[in-house]
């Protein structure tokens, strides 16, 4: 009979043996986690210019629902277009900006696309009226 702690040690044993360069990395400081590294490597990518970033803020910003859209969905709608992880210092910048943009503080760069949308509509319906 083997006791459980018996049977636990002769698997360490065995692992041992058939990788003899992992019992030495089990010996030193633990591992990183995976995650960790990639968000080391994601901080180092390059960053949209602040410009370009603010730009696009503002035509998530016109396009979202107010009542539902938060930071981390333009956050993320940013990553996925500029295909980066956005730094820590780029997304306070769009926090930033979004509170600006709520409080009125600053006029979005960028046309507002439902305003061309009604827009067009007004047109078609003056357009319509003119014909009868």
């Amino acid at each position: 009979e083997t006791t459980p702690t018996h049977h636990r040690a002769t698997k360490i044993s065995s692992k041992a043996q058939s990788h003899p360069e992992q019992e030495e990395d089990d010996t030193t400081e633990p591992k990183s986690s995976p995650h960790k590294a990639l968000a080391k490597r994601g901080d180092q990518q390059l960053q949209p210019p602040e410009e370009d970033l603010l730009r696009s803020t503002d035509f998530l910003f016109l396009q979202a629902n107010k009542d539902s859209v938060t930071v981390a969905d333009i956050c993320r709608a940013l990553s996925a277009e500029y295909d980066c992880k956005l730094s820590k210092q780029n997304k306070k910048r769009v926090r930033e900006h979004l509170i600006d943009l709520m409080k009125g503080n600053v006029v979005p760069q960028v046309a507002d696309p439902m305003e061309d949308e009604d827009e067009e509509e007004e047109e078609e319906a003056s357009e319509q009226g003119d014909v009868d």
